[in-house]
């Protein structure tokens, strides 16, 4: 047991070192604590090349009874595969006993945006909290509604935006840009709406006038706060998402997540007749990707997304 406890700390090490994302490293160790989790519960104490077929077919039972979720199944025997890769790697392992194992399909779940009357919502939301608070608490309100505009306004995820700089916006012959840099695929850049750009340099001003109170990084667009003092120059994914929690909470907005945001962003593109190559580049996804799935719902349902209000 302490040698996969161990060996699976440097596995994240690792990951790190190859430039995964925060998200990504936080998610495999999500996913290999399930499996320690189960030896524990399970009271096995194999070594290395003691973990055969038998004991995958005996986990991937455990995964089954456990989790509900396509995806989750299959995520964390797709960790547990990788993870046992590393440890042929290292000469601890003979063999990868996971991939005697056929890999479960990705389920693609249907596109459920959050409705564009609760992107207004939520938005009058933010406005109201800004128009009534001063000081760091209403810059902390500016920062929760640049998060929410950059990703009905350009898509992004939230690991693109914890990192988010100033630098990644660009402004050339009346457009702005953002520009996306993926580990493993060429960068690439995001139009923007109309209703996003005056927001985009408004609050740019805004955090350049406060650098002194936040004591941050010029280049930065974000920060991690209290009420009280700025903690870092930079909020976290987990940060984001607390904040979404926090606002579908106070509204009453069950479905309110970056991801539901997001999609709506991806229907606003489709309403706009943006070209399918360019909106499968913007979610930064494969040419090969098919947007049928949202094709069929925006029929269906009659999705409409367009501008908000972002005067306050």
């Amino acid at each position: 047991m302490i040698e996969v406890i161990g060996e699976s700390r440097q596995f994240l090490q690792t990951l790190e070192v190859k430039g995964k994302s925060r998200n990504t490293i936080k998610n495999y160790k999500t996913d290999l604590q399930c499996f320690i989790d189960y030896l524990v519960a399970h009271k096995m104490d194999c070594t290395f090349n003691e973990f055969k077929i038998n004991q995958v077919n005996e986990y991937s039972t455990y995964i089954d009874n456990k989790y509900n979720s396509v995806n989750s199944k299959r995520r964390r025997i797709q960790a547990l595969r990788l993870f046992f890769d590393y440890l042929i790697e290292k000469g601890l392992q003979d063999e990868n006993p996971i991939r005697k194992i056929p890999t479960s399909p990705k389920f693609v779940d249907i596109p459920r945006p959050l409705p564009y009357e609760d992107v207004r919502k939520v938005v009058a939301f933010i406005n109201q909290k800004i128009e009534n608070t001063q000081g760091l608490t209403k810059l902390i309100h500016e920062r929760t509604k640049f998060i929410i505009m950059t990703i009905y306004g350009a898509g992004l995820k939230v690991s693109q935006i914890e990192k988010i700089k100033k630098d990644h916006f660009l402004h050339a012959n009346g457009v702005l840009r953002v520009l996306v840099t993926p580990a493993k695929r060429d960068p690439f850049t995001i139009t923007t709406p109309s209703f996003y750009e005056s927001f985009y340099f408004g609050y740019k001003d805004k955090i350049t006038q406060n650098e002194q109170l936040q004591d941050l990084d010029p280049s930065a667009l974000t920060f991690n706060a209290n009420p009280y003092k700025i903690l870092s120059t930079s909020i976290s994914a987990r940060g984001i998402e607390l904040i979404f929690k926090d606002i579908s909470k106070n509204l009453g907005i069950e479905n309110f997540t970056p991801r539901t945001l997001r999609q709506s962003c991806i229907f606003r593109w489709m309403n706009e007749g943006t070209p399918d190559i360019t909106v499968k580049e913007w979610m930064g996804v494969l040419p090969s990707y098919s947007l049928k799935l949202y094709k069929q719902e925006l029929k269906e349902k009659n999705f409409h997304f367009g501008p908000v209000d972002l005067d306050h």
